[in-house]
């Protein structure tokens, strides 16, 4: 948990196998996290215990890395990624029309998501 680790070590901690040790490190080396790490520490994140805070959450993620999440073919991502409070508007909106109702639920509850689109849910749902 050390701020002032060398960067091999840094390095070697932010690619351990254990999910709680990259993660760990990541949180005390933002600085040193590239986008390409962040993502990678985001997928093979494991947590010890349920949450729904993910790594990626802690980590400036490019656009560019979040609309290629939103695409991903595991529905698990995508869901992460709907809740993202990064994710541009033009993504989350279409992931309310995701064919996994888990992710277009949790892109209807992202507070990000644009007024005209809550307008639109709410009206279909009568409310």
């Amino acid at each position: 948990m050390s701020d002032s680790l060398p960067g091999p070590v840094v390095a070697r901690l932010l690619d351990d196998e254990e999910s709680d040790v990259r993660t760990t490190m990541a949180l005390h080396a933002r600085d040193q996290v590239d986008p390409a790490t962040a993502e990678r520490i985001n997928r093979g994140y494991r947590p010890g215990k349920k949450t729904r805070r993910r790594p990626a959450d802690d980590f400036p993620l490019p656009a560019d890395v979040l609309r290629r999440l939103a695409t991903d073919p595991d529905h698990r991502v995508r869901r992460t990624i709907a809740s993202h409070p990064q994710l541009p508007p033009h993504e989350l909106t279409q992931l309310l029309a995701d064919p996994s109702e888990s992710v277009a639920t949790t892109a209807a509850a992202n507070p990000n998501l644009p007024p005209e689109q809550m307008h639109q849910l709410l009206a279909l749902a009568r409310l």
